[in-house]
């Protein structure tokens, strides 16, 4: 899979950063963190290069919220010829193997019409056995956006005023693209 990930940090804990990345950060060509903070942690770039080199780091120098951060990385990856997007929060990260099995479960299905697939989460993902199950919505977190869905459906809504969340524009399941969820049972 063409694959680049996102995540958005905001004062972040560097070390606890850098070990959730390690989960996820080998199945990825790129990987952007890009920085919400008001003030830049000193030794951030140096640490998350450390971890892989594929790793962009942005500071920005203020908090515009997170669907901004995503639309920004979204239009990058893009940009790049990137196919699908993962988006992750600072503290969140998979079980060992399990963002293997999860790109498996991508690759090996047949989901033309899937713009965004999800996992359980909280506090690591899990990828579950069973197959996956169409669901209206996801959290931003550990979801793979299919990057070539996007100018049809819309950006993130930057005027939400839930910094912690975000979803797309449109309505998925109107316009026929469906959402599906990794869930266990």
């Amino acid at each position: 899979m063409n694959i680049a990930g996102i995540v958005i940090v905001y004062h972040p804990d560097i070390q606890v950063l850098c070990d959730n990345i390690k989960t996820y950060v080998q199945g990825l060509r790129q990987l952007y963190v890009y920085d919400n903070s008001e003030l830049p942690s000193p030794d951030i770039e140096k640490a998350l290069w450390e971890v892989d080199t594929s790793i962009q780091y942005h500071y920005f120098g203020s908090n515009e919220g997170i669907a901004k951060r995503l639309n920004s990385a979204v239009k990058y990856a893009i940009e790049n010829k990137f196919d699908y997007l993962l988006t992750m929060d600072q503290d969140s990260s998979f079980k060992k193997g399990d963002f293997e099995k999860y790109i498996n479960y991508i690759q090996a299905g047949s989901y033309n019409n899937v713009v965004q697939f999800g996992v359980n989460c909280q506090p690591q993902f899990t990828v579950p056995k069973n197959m996956p199950e169409p669901v209206l919505t996801l959290i931003t977190s550990g979801t793979i956006l299919n990057l070539s869905f996007i100018q049809n459906i819309g950006a993130f809504n930057e005027n939400l005023l839930d910094r912690k969340s975000t979803r797309l524009n449109s309505s998925h399941t109107v316009i026929s693209y469906a959402v599906f969820c990794l869930k266990k049972k």
